[in-house]
């Protein structure tokens, strides 16, 4: 669905059944759950093939350190490790909740864009995961 003119965040009458928002709720919840009742489950994790071949960073290269970071409520820590996995995590988290909100009134936000915007948003979304991966490789522990 198109719209005209600038971005535009409208509700809609849905349903009460749960959205996919609550399944990433549920699924982040299920996960900070794991790892905090499972401490050095990390070391059980395999090494970033991209990382073991290279000896660069993948663009999502301590994303799991960043995620643990988060369950244990250390937003900095996580941010250090791995920004765009952080801001990924919580963003989904954020969005889940005003889902489950919609879930229980009945209204759900609905984000509408253009095709226009689309492409921006795609653009953006580019640009951070560049901008990601630079700063892995500066900042990298090699």
């Amino acid at each position: 669905m198109a719209c005209k003119g600038p971005v535009q965040l409208q509700s809609r009458r849905t349903s009460r059944n749960p959205g996919l928002g609550l399944a990433y709720v549920l699924l982040v919840v299920a996960i900070f759950a794991a790892v905090r009742l499972r401490p050095g489950g990390l070391a059980l994790l395999p090494v970033c093939p991209w990382r073991a071949l290279t000896g660069f960073p993948c663009p999502f290269c301590e994303g799991t350190h960043a995620f643990v970071a988060l369950a244990e409520g250390q937003i900095g820590l996580a941010w250090r490790a791995n920004p765009l996995v952080a801001l990924s995590v919580l963003t989904i988290f954020l969005w889940g909740l005003v889902d489950l909100v919609g879930m229980l009134t009945g209204k759900r936000p609905q984000l509408l864009l253009s095709a226009k915007e689309k492409k921006w948003l795609f653009a953006l979304l580019g640009a951070l995961l560049l901008a990601n991966w630079l700063y892995l490789i500066l900042s990298s522990r090699i």
